[in-house]
């Protein structure tokens, strides 16, 4: 899916990479339900997601002009870790074509919450299986 990004002197990597997130959360919405559902989980209605922190690595600096392309992804948990169900982990990477070069990385954890009892949850089976079809087509 297309992502269109805007950047500018005054902003930092985290915008880029938060709309990027939430384009990604978008297009889980519209996998489960639609332009409804999409809108939904980017409202904070019902389950959706929230996220717990992230961590941004600058490897280089970026000036304006510039395009930055985001890469998004799931990232298979570890099995010496003690995950947590209701976390997600993610991690991206911006590309800036004036320079040929990524710019910077991150690592984010993402946890379900219900929105509606506001409290962390698990979702349901369906969107499980979204998830997890994304997670085979990203390793």
């Amino acid at each position: 899916m297309p992502v269109s990004l805007s950047y500018n002197l005054n902003d930092d990597f985290s915008k880029p990479l938060l709309q990027s997130r939430m384009k990604w959360v978008m297009s889980i919405g519209h996998e489960l339900g639609g332009q409804s559902k999409a809108e939904a989980m980017i409202k904070g209605q019902g389950v959706s997601l929230i996220l717990e922190s992230i961590n941004v690595r600058f490897r280089r600096p970026v000036t304006f002009p510039d395009t930055l392309l985001i890469g998004y992804r799931l990232q298979k948990p570890t099995s010496e870790e003690n995950q947590d169900p209701a976390v997600l982990n993610t991690a991206a990477a911006a590309y800036s074509l004036a320079q040929k070069a990524i710019v910077a990385t991150s690592n984010e954890a993402l946890v379900w919450y219900d929105y509606d009892q506001l409290r962390k949850c698990l979702p349901d089976e369906e969107t499980l299986s979204v998830i997890f079809g994304r997670l085979k087509s990203s390793s």
